[in-house]
Formats: C-alpha cells, structure tokens, sequence
C-alpha cells in the first residue's frame, strides 16, 4: 500500500501543476492580465503539486473495499482539507485570517459534498443498471 501512494502521489504531482497552470491561464485571461512574477507562479506551482500529489496519494483510501464508505469519506475528508489550507498559504490563494479560512472551508465543504453526493448517486445507478443487466440474463 506505501507503494501505491507513492506512485499515485507522484504521477498526481504532475498532474496537479497542469491543472493549477490551466487554471492561473484562465484566471489571468478573465483578469486581463498578462504578466506573472516568477515567484507567485512558483508558487502556485508548488501548490498544484502538493495537491495532486496528495489527492492521488490518498486515492488509495477508495482501494480499502473493507472500510465503510463513511470511514472512506472522512478519512480523505481529513486528508484533503489541511492540504488545502496549506497549499492556499504556500500558493497565496487567499490572506490567511480566520475569516478567510471559515468561508473557504464552508466553500471546501460545500464543493466536498457536492462532488461526494454526484458520485453516490452516479455509482448507485451504475450498479442499478448492472443488476437490470444480470436480471434480463437470469
């Protein structure tokens, strides 16, 4: 299992800094601006890597079919969360200040759940679908 989050964890960095550079270009672009300083783009570089790298990392958590789904959501709850603090610090994303880190863990929380409840509902009906399939068989 350490190996598999290390191998995840390390095709995920590269990954994660495609994704931040895509959205810095679109962000920029909607802001008209057309210059970075070197040091803010390292940054949110090293930012995009720490979050890919740990997202795929931690990807594993979906591989233990012995855990519940609950155990499974909280313990990458747990995982991506602090990520995201620190990344936000190391990328800037936002001032750091305790007003800050409640609406960006509201919005976290809420895009969290968002996402955890599309991915029910579309795995739900995927094994729906695949007992209709088995039905028609038998």
């Amino acid at each position: 299992m350490k190996k598999q989050i290390i191998l995840r964890g390390l095709l995920g960095g590269p990954i994660g800094v495609f994704i931040g550079v895509i959205i810095t270009l679109i962000a920029m672009y909607a802001n008209n601006l057309e210059t970075i300083e070197f040091n803010q783009l390292f940054n949110y570089t090293i930012a995009g890597f720490i979050i890919g790298m740990v997202n795929a990392g931690a990807s594993v958590i979906w591989d233990k079919d012995e855990w519940s789904m609950s155990k499974q959501l909280i313990c990458y709850y747990l995982i991506l969360y602090p990520t995201f603090i620190f990344a936000a610090y190391i990328g800037n994303y936002f001032p750091i200040n305790m007003i800050n880190i409640a609406i960006n863990s509201i919005i976290f929380i809420a895009i969290y759940f968002i996402i955890t409840l599309l991915c029910y509902f579309y795995n739900k009906s995927w094994v729906h679908s695949i007992n209709n399939k088995m039905k028609t068989r038998g």
